[in-house]
């Protein structure tokens, strides 16, 4: 895998800066993301190649309860895929606005039953 230098988290600054698009296809890489810049910076990056595990679910950024503004302000709409976030509710502004919203997305334990809603 060319020596670990295409893969952000496995790249060392040599001769180069590691600061070039990566093409990371390493198994046993952390996170493969082609543009690692993305991950954490307040915008869910809904591909699995960042919303995944390994790259900690976009470092944060598809979940409304995990996510934190840095480069934008976490206001688009979220894709929580990660199993341990809060609440995984795909239009978190649903939750405790007076209408009950049956769906199991919403109306569960994890989400306050759509935040007392039903």
């Amino acid at each position: 895998y060319d020596g670990g230098d295409c893969c952000e988290s496995t790249c060392e600054p040599n001769t180069y800066e590691c600061t070039v698009s990566f093409d990371c296809k390493d198994p046993t890489a952390q996170c493969n993301a082609p543009n690692p810049g993305w991950i954490g910076d307040g915008y869910c990056d809904k591909d699995e190649k960042y919303n995944n595990e390994k790259c900690g679910y976009d470092g944060g950024d598809c979940c409304e309860s995990t996510c934190e503004p840095n480069t934008y302000e976490c206001t688009v709409s979220f894709d929580c895929k990660d199993p341990t976030a809060q609440c995984n509710a795909p239009n978190p502004g649903w939750i405790g606005d007076g209408y009950c919203d049956k769906d199991e997305k919403y109306n569960n334990e994890k989400c306050g039953y759509d935040g007392g809603d039903c």
